[in-house]
């Protein structure tokens, strides 16, 4: 998910290298698409960390005789990427940047609804330790190495 997100530019130029349209944003700023694309893929890329997370945890849900737990956590899901979309969109600093930031928070509200589910029915904490920061620890070197990486090829 990290490496997507500190790759998207770069991916999306090389993809759609050829599409060079240029349009304005509600505030008036002019972009190219390619540099919109590479944007919104980078704030969405979170999501798809939780996107796993909340497919496993909803699974655990559902077998263990939960299924009404997990529909609920996804209809606050939708309720929240509804409303923020709502809100973000009409912001106009904000603007097409809402798109993918709602999705993300929707993914969030949805993993943290199944791990307090979890946490209440079934008696599951979450080790934050191997879970989440051994892989935040691996995308940051990651991502290092990428940067050291461009600063060679620019050079």
């Amino acid at each position: 998910a990290f490496g997507i997100g500190v790759m998207a530019k770069p991916i999306v130029h090389l993809l759609f290298s050829g599409n060079k349209e240029l349009f304005t944003n509600a505030a008036g700023s002019a972009f190219y698409s390619n540099d919109v694309a590479g944007t919104m893929l980078t704030v969405i890329a979170p999501a798809i960390a939780f996107s796993g997370l909340i497919t496993v945890s909803a699974a655990v849900l559902q077998a263990s005789g939960h299924e009404r737990k997990s529909i609920l956590s996804t209809c606050c899901g939708v309720l929240t990427k509804a409303l923020t979309i709502w809100i973000l969109i009409g912001i106009p600093s904000v603007g097409h940047l809402g798109i993918p930031l709602s999705t993300l928070l929707c993914y969030f509200v949805m993993f943290l609804f199944n791990m307090f589910f979890l946490s209440r029915f079934l008696h599951y904490r979450l080790n934050f330790r191997s879970t989440l920061m051994i892989p935040l620890i691996a995308a940051a070197s990651c991502i290092i190495w990428q940067q050291i990486n461009q600063l060679f090829d620019n050079a």
